[in-house]
This record gives C-alpha cells, sequence and structure tokens, in this order.
C-alpha cells in the first residue's frame, strides 16, 4: 500500500487521517464536524489497539452499539476503514459493513420545497432541476442531453453511454413528459444544437458541479437536497400513485430488485407514507 504509513497504534493513524480533513478547504463545516464525531468514536472504540494486531472481527464488534443504527454503525465503520488503510492495516477477510438503510420518507421533497429550490438555482441549470422533477432520472443521463440525442417526435431520447450499460448490454430510454418537453424545446431555441444544458463555461453539467450547486441550495433553504433527491421522490410519488414496479423500473433504468431492495419502506411503514403523500398532494 503505496500511501500506508507505517504506525504501530490506531490513535495514531486516525490523528493523521482528521488531520487531512482539517486541511481540505472544500469540506463544509457540518462534514469537518461529522469527521471530528467518527475520530471520536474510534479512538474511544479502537484508539489504544496495534494497528498489526487489530483483526476484522474486532472492528466489526466495535460497531455494534446498541443505540446506533445500521447508518451509524456504517459511518464508523468507513471511518475506521479509512484511518487503518492509512496505517497499513490489510486483513485476508473484507469487513461486513452494516446494509444501508432504506432512504425513506426523509429524503422525498415535497412541491413546495421544489419550488424554493427552482427559486435558487439559476441559468440552464434551473431548467435542469425542472427536468429532474419530470423524469427522475440519474442526473448524469440528463446531463448528456443534446438537440441531437432527442427523438423529438416521440418525445424520447435513446443513451447508449450510461450506469448500467454494461450490466444490462442495453440501452437506456428517457421518456419525456409535455412539460419536460417544453423545457427541452425551449433549451432548442436557445442553443440551436448541441448540448441542451450548459454549465457556466459551456459544458455540460459534471458530477461534481451538481453536487456543488445541490449544496449550495440546500445551505442556503435550510433543508437536505441532491439530485438523486429528485429520483427519489420520483420513485416514490410513482409507488404511492399505484404504478407497477416494472413500469417505474423501466421510467428510471434500473431494476425490479432495486426497487424492491430500496422501497421496501413504502409497505413496511404505511402510516408515515400516508404522511409523506399528504404532503406531496
Amino acid at each position: 500500500m503505496a500511501d500506508a504509513i507505517p504506525f504501530v497504534l490506531v490513535r495514531e493513524a486516525a490523528d493523521r487521517w482528521l488531520a487531512r480533513q482539517v486541511r481540505n478547504d472544500e469540506l463544509r463545516p457540518k462534514t469537518l464536524a461529522w469527521c471530528r464525531r467518527w475520530h471520536a468514536e474510534v479512538l474511544a472504540r479502537l484508539g489504544d489497539r496495534r494497528i498489526a494486531d487489530l483483526t476484522v472481527d474486532e472492528l466489526e464488534d466495535a460497531s455494534r452499539v446498541e443505540t446506533w443504527s445500521r447508518s451509524t454503525r456504517r459511518g464508523f465503520v468507513d471511518v475506521a476503514l479509512a484511518c487503518l488503510k492509512l496505517g497499513g492495516w490489510e486483513q485476508d477477510r473484507k469487513v461486513k459493513k452494516p446494509r444501508k438503510a432504506s432512504a425513506g420518507a426523509k429524503k422525498v421533497i415535497t412541491e413546495p420545497q421544489h419550488l424554493q429550490v427552482l427559486g435558487r438555482a439559476k441559468g440552464d441549470f434551473r431548467e435542469f432541476v425542472r427536468v429532474l422533477w419530470e423524469l427522475g432520472c440519474r442526473p448524469g443521463e440528463l446531463a448528456q442531453i443534446s438537440a441531437e440525442l432527442v427523438n423529438w417526435r416521440d418525445a424520447i431520447a435513446i443513451l447508449t453511454d450510461h450506469k448500467t450499460a454494461e450490466a444490462t448490454g442495453r440501452p437506456r430510454t428517457l421518456y419525456f413528459t409535455d412539460r419536460a418537453m417544453g423545457v427541452l424545446l425551449d433549451q432548442k431555441k436557445k442553443y440551436g444544437s448541441g448540448l441542451l444544458f450548459r454549465d457556466d463555461n459551456g459544458n455540460a453539467f459534471g458530477d461534481q458541479v451538481i453536487v456543488k450547486r445541490f449544496l449550495r441550495i440546500a445551505d442556503s433553504l435550510g433543508f437536505a437536497v441532491t439530485a438523486y433527491s429528485y429520483r427519489h421522490t420520483f420513485i416514490t410519488r410513482a409507488l404511492l400513485a399505484g404504478i407497477a414496479t416494472a413500469q417505474i423500473a423501466e421510467l428510471t433504468g434500473t431494476s425490479i430488485t432495486m426497487i424492491a431492495k430500496n422501497y421496501g419502506h413504502l409497505e413496511a411503514r404505511p402510516g408515515l407514507m400516508r404522511d409523506v403523500i399528504t404532503k406531496l398532494c
């Protein structure tokens, strides 16, 4: 491991890891506070252990705190692994991370919140967000849409370069609503040809640009919102509206299995979901 430093104790590696986070000027205060929290937990549970002697079982046991949720346990394991790898820790068996909890209702964006986001978004990014709301597609799929890719008669776009192309061997079809088509037509009038959504330099919105713009909007509005909040909201609304899972999977470019895995909360917590649909309506 080229970047590994021969620390003896977990404490030494954890301190170095935190020092790196502190020097990262791009980290927001909330993220840095998160780093400090997990640094303290790693020190409390593993700090005096010798890195060379620590086993996978011991790391997994350290994460099994009765009052911690799966997400909390996973956060601890992720940070502990980052610290340990920095110290040259290697094991034959992979660490079993707690399975991610279902996203649940808290990541659903209500329509009033969506309108607030539009109020803070600027230029092409505002139009980009409008279409995310309509389609629930992955942001990277929408970012690559050009005037030439859109089938204007059938209101679709067929992508050969997409996240699941290698796994499925199939192209990805985006199906545009009437409102989405209205946005695309306005963007086509604006540019004539080429990319329909462009950043300040005339390029496609990259992943980091999208993340940073949503972070700024979230900070200004006081609630969490990301591009994937829009995807989660679209799928949640569709399920609550009674649309067949197979149709939702086709519309969003995912599998029936993935929807069942990640949206089990819709069946497991009907009371909570009634509250969600009330907010959405």
